[in-house]
Protein backbone atom coordinates (compact mmCIF):
# COMPACT_ATOMS: atom_id res chain seq x y z
CA UNK A 1 0.00 0.00 0.00
CA UNK A 2 1.20 3.68 -0.97
CA UNK A 3 0.41 6.63 0.85
CA UNK A 4 0.29 10.03 -0.61
CA UNK A 5 2.73 13.09 0.54
CA UNK A 6 0.92 16.07 -0.11
CA UNK A 7 3.97 19.03 -1.17
CA UNK A 8 3.31 22.88 -1.10
CA UNK A 9 2.86 23.37 -4.78
CA UNK A 10 1.15 21.13 -7.23
CA UNK A 11 4.05 21.98 -9.88
CA UNK A 12 6.57 20.31 -7.87
CA UNK A 13 6.99 16.51 -8.06
CA UNK A 14 4.74 14.47 -5.91
CA UNK A 15 6.17 11.80 -3.56
CA UNK A 16 4.76 8.76 -2.10
CA UNK A 17 6.32 6.89 0.40
CA UNK A 18 5.88 2.52 1.20
CA UNK A 19 6.46 1.38 4.60
CA UNK A 20 7.72 -2.07 6.04
CA UNK A 21 5.39 -5.13 6.42
CA UNK A 22 3.96 -5.90 9.37
CA UNK A 23 3.45 -9.66 10.20
CA UNK A 24 1.95 -11.56 6.89
CA UNK A 25 -0.80 -8.50 6.13
CA UNK A 26 -0.63 -4.70 4.91
CA UNK A 27 2.22 -2.80 5.51
CA UNK A 28 2.34 -1.11 8.54
CA UNK A 29 0.73 2.63 8.58
CA UNK A 30 2.09 4.63 11.57
CA UNK A 31 3.66 8.07 12.73
CA UNK A 32 7.13 6.17 12.84
CA UNK A 33 6.74 4.98 9.18
CA UNK A 34 5.54 8.42 7.57
CA UNK A 35 8.65 9.86 9.05
CA UNK A 36 10.90 7.17 8.26
CA UNK A 37 10.13 5.61 5.17
CA UNK A 38 11.98 2.81 3.83
CA UNK A 39 11.52 3.81 -0.14
CA UNK A 40 10.21 6.78 -1.58
CA UNK A 41 8.71 6.74 -5.41
CA UNK A 42 8.70 9.95 -6.83
CA UNK A 43 6.67 11.02 -9.75
CA UNK A 44 7.70 14.38 -11.76
CA UNK A 45 5.07 16.86 -13.42
CA UNK A 46 5.92 14.48 -16.87
CA UNK A 47 4.73 11.78 -15.06
CA UNK A 48 7.53 10.22 -14.75
CA UNK A 49 8.94 8.34 -11.60
CA UNK A 50 11.24 6.65 -10.27
CA UNK A 51 12.15 4.81 -6.75
CA UNK A 52 14.68 5.51 -4.20
CA UNK A 53 15.96 4.01 -0.94
CA UNK A 54 15.59 6.44 1.48
CA UNK A 55 18.97 7.08 3.66
CA UNK A 56 18.91 5.70 7.18
CA UNK A 57 17.97 8.47 9.79
CA UNK A 58 20.79 9.06 12.53
CA UNK A 59 19.47 9.67 16.01
CA UNK A 60 20.18 12.66 17.69
CA UNK A 61 22.11 10.34 20.61
CA UNK A 62 24.73 9.30 18.11
CA UNK A 63 25.42 12.93 17.11
CA UNK A 64 26.00 14.02 20.38
CA UNK A 65 28.42 10.57 20.71
CA UNK A 66 30.30 11.53 17.85
CA UNK A 67 31.19 15.22 19.21
CA UNK A 68 32.11 13.72 22.48
CA UNK A 69 34.53 10.98 21.22
CA UNK A 70 35.86 13.70 18.14
CA UNK A 71 36.55 16.10 21.07
CA UNK A 72 38.57 13.22 22.57
CA UNK A 73 40.75 12.40 19.57
CA UNK A 74 41.21 15.95 18.67
CA UNK A 75 42.89 16.42 21.99
CA UNK A 76 45.30 14.20 20.90
CA UNK A 77 45.95 16.02 18.35
CA UNK A 78 46.46 19.12 20.14
CA UNK A 79 48.63 18.06 21.74
CA UNK A 80 51.15 17.38 19.58
CA UNK A 81 51.27 21.07 18.35
CA UNK A 82 50.46 22.59 21.58
CA UNK A 83 54.06 21.27 23.14
CA UNK A 84 55.87 21.93 19.98
CA UNK A 85 55.78 25.09 20.68
CA UNK A 86 56.82 24.89 24.01
CA UNK A 87 60.34 23.45 22.94
CA UNK A 88 62.17 26.09 23.03
CA UNK A 89 61.19 27.50 26.70
CA UNK A 90 61.47 23.96 27.89
CA UNK A 91 65.00 24.00 26.77
CA UNK A 92 65.88 26.71 28.73
CA UNK A 93 64.06 26.10 31.46
CA UNK A 94 65.05 22.74 31.83
CA UNK A 95 68.76 23.29 31.07
CA UNK A 96 69.05 21.48 28.08
CA UNK A 97 70.32 21.50 24.23
CA UNK A 98 67.66 22.44 22.24
CA UNK A 99 68.33 19.37 19.37
CA UNK A 100 67.46 17.48 22.62
CA UNK A 101 63.74 18.91 23.10
CA UNK A 102 63.03 16.94 19.78
CA UNK A 103 62.47 13.29 22.30
CA UNK A 104 59.69 15.31 23.66
CA UNK A 105 57.84 14.62 21.03
CA UNK A 106 59.05 11.21 19.98
CA UNK A 107 58.88 9.82 23.22
CA UNK A 108 54.99 10.66 22.86
CA UNK A 109 54.03 9.39 19.46
CA UNK A 110 56.43 6.13 19.91
CA UNK A 111 54.29 5.30 22.83
CA UNK A 112 51.19 6.46 21.37
CA UNK A 113 51.75 4.29 18.09
CA UNK A 114 53.04 1.13 19.99
CA UNK A 115 49.53 1.18 21.68
CA UNK A 116 47.18 1.63 18.90
CA UNK A 117 48.22 -1.56 17.77
CA UNK A 118 46.61 -4.00 20.04
CA UNK A 119 44.08 -0.85 20.85
CA UNK A 120 41.08 -2.62 18.18
CA UNK A 121 41.59 -5.98 20.51
CA UNK A 122 41.57 -3.96 23.59
CA UNK A 123 38.57 -2.09 22.72
CA UNK A 124 36.64 -6.00 21.98
CA UNK A 125 37.74 -7.32 25.29
CA UNK A 126 37.18 -4.08 27.39
CA UNK A 127 34.61 -1.68 25.30
CA UNK A 128 35.13 2.03 23.52
CA UNK A 129 34.15 3.83 26.78
CA UNK A 130 35.78 1.81 29.60
CA UNK A 131 39.06 2.04 27.37
CA UNK A 132 38.86 5.68 26.82
CA UNK A 133 38.46 6.55 30.17
CA UNK A 134 41.63 4.58 31.18
CA UNK A 135 43.71 6.56 28.35
CA UNK A 136 42.21 9.76 29.49
CA UNK A 137 43.16 9.33 32.46
CA UNK A 138 46.54 8.16 31.97
CA UNK A 139 46.86 11.34 29.35
CA UNK A 140 45.63 13.47 32.49
CA UNK A 141 48.51 12.15 34.62
CA UNK A 142 50.93 12.52 31.91
CA UNK A 143 50.42 15.91 31.78
CA UNK A 144 50.03 16.93 35.33
CA UNK A 145 53.33 15.15 35.73
CA UNK A 146 55.12 17.09 32.91
CA UNK A 147 53.85 20.54 34.36
CA UNK A 148 55.75 19.51 37.83
CA UNK A 149 59.15 18.00 36.40
CA UNK A 150 62.25 18.98 37.65
CA UNK A 151 64.23 17.18 35.17
CA UNK A 152 64.07 16.47 31.35
CA UNK A 153 64.30 12.62 31.99
CA UNK A 154 61.01 12.90 34.32
CA UNK A 155 59.15 14.87 31.53
CA UNK A 156 60.31 12.13 28.85
CA UNK A 157 58.89 9.67 31.27
CA UNK A 158 55.80 11.41 31.63
CA UNK A 159 55.40 12.28 27.63
CA UNK A 160 55.90 8.22 27.57
CA UNK A 161 52.81 8.15 29.83
CA UNK A 162 50.93 10.81 27.82
CA UNK A 163 52.00 8.89 24.36
CA UNK A 164 50.06 5.71 26.34
CA UNK A 165 46.84 7.19 27.24
CA UNK A 166 46.30 8.67 23.91
CA UNK A 167 47.06 5.39 22.00
CA UNK A 168 43.82 3.80 24.06
CA UNK A 169 42.03 6.79 23.64
CA UNK A 170 42.31 6.81 19.80
CA UNK A 171 41.15 3.37 19.23
CA UNK A 172 38.30 3.87 21.54
CA UNK A 173 36.89 7.14 20.74
CA UNK A 174 36.94 5.95 16.80
CA UNK A 175 35.03 2.84 17.81
CA UNK A 176 32.72 4.82 19.91
CA UNK A 177 32.20 7.89 17.57
CA UNK A 178 30.74 5.63 14.76
CA UNK A 179 28.94 3.37 17.21
CA UNK A 180 25.49 4.89 16.97
CA UNK A 181 25.80 5.29 12.95
CA UNK A 182 24.11 3.28 10.06
CA UNK A 183 26.78 1.76 7.81
CA UNK A 184 25.27 4.05 5.46
CA UNK A 185 26.15 7.59 7.08
CA UNK A 186 29.49 6.41 8.73
CA UNK A 187 31.27 8.51 5.80
CA UNK A 188 29.45 11.74 7.53
CA UNK A 189 30.85 10.70 10.61
CA UNK A 190 34.48 9.96 9.52
CA UNK A 191 34.41 13.40 7.86
CA UNK A 192 33.72 14.83 10.73
CA UNK A 193 36.78 12.92 12.83
CA UNK A 194 39.06 13.71 10.26
CA UNK A 195 37.87 17.71 10.44
CA UNK A 196 38.75 17.91 14.08
CA UNK A 197 41.93 17.10 13.30
CA UNK A 198 43.22 19.55 10.77
CA UNK A 199 41.24 22.30 13.46
CA UNK A 200 43.22 21.24 16.50
CA UNK A 201 46.29 21.39 14.33
CA UNK A 202 45.05 24.99 13.65
CA UNK A 203 44.29 26.36 17.08
CA UNK A 204 47.48 24.02 18.90
CA UNK A 205 50.49 26.32 17.88
CA UNK A 206 48.03 29.34 18.46
CA UNK A 207 47.26 28.40 21.98
CA UNK A 208 50.68 27.20 22.97
CA UNK A 209 52.26 30.55 21.40
CA UNK A 210 49.62 32.06 23.91
CA UNK A 211 50.32 30.16 27.04
CA UNK A 212 54.10 30.03 26.68
CA UNK A 213 54.52 33.60 26.17
CA UNK A 214 52.17 34.71 28.82
CA UNK A 215 52.76 32.04 31.35
CA UNK A 216 55.70 29.76 30.60
CA UNK A 217 56.10 26.24 28.82
CA UNK A 218 54.73 24.35 32.17
CA UNK A 219 51.36 26.40 31.59
CA UNK A 220 50.95 24.57 27.83
CA UNK A 221 50.79 20.88 30.01
CA UNK A 222 48.78 22.27 32.54
CA UNK A 223 46.10 23.41 29.80
CA UNK A 224 45.39 19.36 29.20
CA UNK A 225 44.62 18.79 32.18
CA UNK A 226 40.84 20.46 32.26
CA UNK A 227 40.58 19.85 28.47
CA UNK A 228 41.10 16.38 29.40
CA UNK A 229 38.54 15.93 32.28
CA UNK A 230 35.86 17.60 29.91
CA UNK A 231 36.47 15.09 27.46
CA UNK A 232 36.04 12.34 30.16
CA UNK A 233 32.93 13.73 31.71
CA UNK A 234 31.57 13.92 28.07
CA UNK A 235 32.39 10.21 27.16
CA UNK A 236 31.37 8.86 30.70
CA UNK A 237 27.86 10.47 29.91
CA UNK A 238 27.18 9.82 25.85
CA UNK A 239 28.87 6.87 25.10
CA UNK A 240 27.43 3.53 27.01
CA UNK A 241 29.06 1.47 28.79
CA UNK A 242 29.44 -2.23 27.41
Amino acid sequence: PVRRNFLSSASEPVRFWIGERSGGGRAGVNAATARHPRYWIVVSASGAFHAAEAKPQVPRWAWQRLAACTAAAALLQLDGTLITVALPSVAHGLHVKGSSTSAVLSAYFAAYALLLIPGGELVDRFGARRLALTGLALFAIGAGAGALVQSFGALIVARVVQGAGAGLVGQAALAGAVSGFPAERRGAALGIWGASAGTSNLVGPLLGGLLTVAFGWRADWWALVPLTIVAAVAIARLVPGD
